[in-house]
């Protein structure tokens, strides 16, 4: 959902997300942002899974 706000996309069936719908939507002018989100959430995966243990 952070993505999805930050990029200004929300998928559906009938709109998928592709490579070709990025490009029209610019959102690779937010790859360091997205990049951060995507490390925070591994950190977080991973930590949950550490303490499900």
């Amino acid at each position: 959902d952070v993505i999805e706000d930050l990029i200004k996309f929300h998928p559906t069936v009938e709109e998928p997300l592709s490579l070709g719908k990025l490009i029209d939507i610019n959102a690779f002018q937010h790859e360091e942002r997205v990049q951060e989100i995507s490390g925070q959430a591994s950190s977080e995966a991973s930590l949950e899974g550490i303490l499900k243990r």
